[in-house]
């Protein structure tokens, strides 16, 4: 895969809410975000991976190499999950 070294430029405004600001300004390792639906915690959290990423130190060939873990509560309490040793369960039960 070759990758380009060429510089694009491009300006994009976001202005963070004030709980992602406070998640934007911690360095701690491990970090959550809660809050109700539409209030900008998914942007938020893409903007805080995009800046992570762009903090990186470009490698060789400018390439800069980062890794995120991304966890979401995807799961109600009426779903059912197939469990290896218990059948189905209800997800709220494991």
């Amino acid at each position: 895969m070759a990758f380009s070294t060429e510089t694009k430029t491009m300006n994009i405004e976001y202005t963070a809410v004030p709980t992602m600001s406070q998640l934007h300004h911690s360095n701690a390792f491990y970090r959550g975000i809660m809050g109700p639906v539409r209030s900008g915690k998914s942007t938020g959290c893409s903007w805080e991976l995009w800046r992570r990423a762009n903090e990186q130190k470009p490698m060789k060939g400018g390439v800069r190499r980062t890794r995120f873990g991304i966890i979401r509560n995807c799961y109600d309490d009426q779903t059912e999950i197939l469990t290896e040793n218990r059948g189905w369960q209800l997800f709220k039960d494991l």
